[in-house]
């Protein structure tokens, strides 16, 4: 990895954390490796008192997508600080619920990272053509929006085998009486809601 490259990254980096002053309260620091095929392009975890926000420089493709990634990490400290994992510590779903909400959870900070970038970039058409082409590779058949979807689904069928008065309440009580059929319709976050509120009261997707 140059010299060059982690000093333009920094560089970045800086100007990218300026669009998240929520962040202030944090120390924020970024670092910049080199990964192989098949990990992820970026990370953020705990390290003593530091947010680490951990880039693949060999994954990025330029400036634009570099920023989209940084954005999308610090959005994950801004909606979500308490949760995020130490170092060493490797996440892993103890179900399919909370397999949904984390990725849900990039969903929303793919978001976060567009509408922080549309204002940066706003003044230079090329580079929000640029951006936008980053995030259409976000939202693509590879994406989180993908995943979410399918896990939707599934968790629509889990509800669907394993109905009962809980849900058919639900569904009258908040959603105008919609036939149980029509569950998989509903929105990511109606069924991120409803698989919660099925889990707190022991009903096992």
């Amino acid at each position: 990895m140059g010299v060059t490259v982690s000093l333009q990254l920094n560089e970045l980096f800086q100007e990218v954390l300026g669009l998240f002053p929520e962040l202030k309260e944090y120390n924020v620091v970024l670092e910049v490796f080199e990964s192989k095929p098949g990990f992820s392009i970026g990370r953020v975890f705990k390290r003593d008192n530091l947010f680490v926000v951990r880039i693949a420089t060999n994954m990025i493709s330029d400036e634009i997508h570099a920023s989209f990634v940084i954005a999308h990490e610090l959005a994950h400290i801004l909606i979500n600080p308490h949760d995020i994992p130490s170092e060493d510590e490797k996440w892993e779903p103890r179900d399919l619920i909370e397999m949904f909400d984390k990725a849900i959870e990039d969903v929303v900070c793919d978001w976060i990272a567009l509408k922080r970038l549309e204002h940066y970039y706003s003044r230079d058409r090329e580079r929000l053509r640029r951006l936008y082409e980053v995030y259409l590779g976000a939202v693509g058949v590879e994406g989180y929006v993908a995943l979410a979807e399918d896990l939707k689904h599934r968790l629509a069928e889990a509800i669907k085998e394993k109905y009962s008065e809980h849900i058919m309440e639900l569904l009258t009580r908040y959603f105008m009486g919609i036939p149980l059929e029509n569950l998989e319709m509903m929105s990511l976050f109606t069924i991120l809601a409803i698989s919660k509120y099925l889990k707190l009261h022991s009903i096992q997707l």
